[in-house]
Order: C-alpha cells, then structure tokens, then sequence
C-alpha cells in the first residue's frame, strides 16, 4: 500500500460505548477519563456526546497495560 494515502484517511471515532466494552468498565468511568483527561475525546453536537479517536483509545490501552505490567 502506498504510505502517502494511508496518512489521508480519515480517523475512525468511537462512541463511548464502544470504549466501554474495550476496556470493560461502564460508559460513565469513560467519561470520567474524558473529563480528566485520561482519554482524548472530542464533544459533538451540542456538546451532549463524545467521540474518542481510535488512536486515543490505543494510546490509553497501552498506558494501562504497561502500568499493569510494572506491578506484576
């Protein structure tokens, strides 16, 4: 694949069910990260729902395994 039309893509967005079901917690602890600034998200709308890019959700997931992983 050409490197140049993969950068042009747009990113995909998750709901913040989805993020919930990823990292297996209740979509209001995914907005408590949101809100705190443990996960990127964007407001649309007026404001009422988020969206989190998937590189941010990827970026939380490998915080949270390298922390896991220091404490085994």
């Amino acid at each position: 694949m050409n490197p140049t039309r993969l950068s042009t893509e747009p990113e995909r967005h998750l709901k913040v069910s989805e993020v919930a079901k990823m990292f297996d917690v209740t979509p209001y602890t995914v907005r408590v990260w949101l809100k705190d600034g443990t996960l990127e998200g964007i407001k649309i709308g007026k404001g009422h729902y988020w969206r989190i890019p998937m590189s941010a959700a990827r970026d939380l997931a490998q915080r949270k395994y390298a922390a896991e992983a220091q404490h085994e």
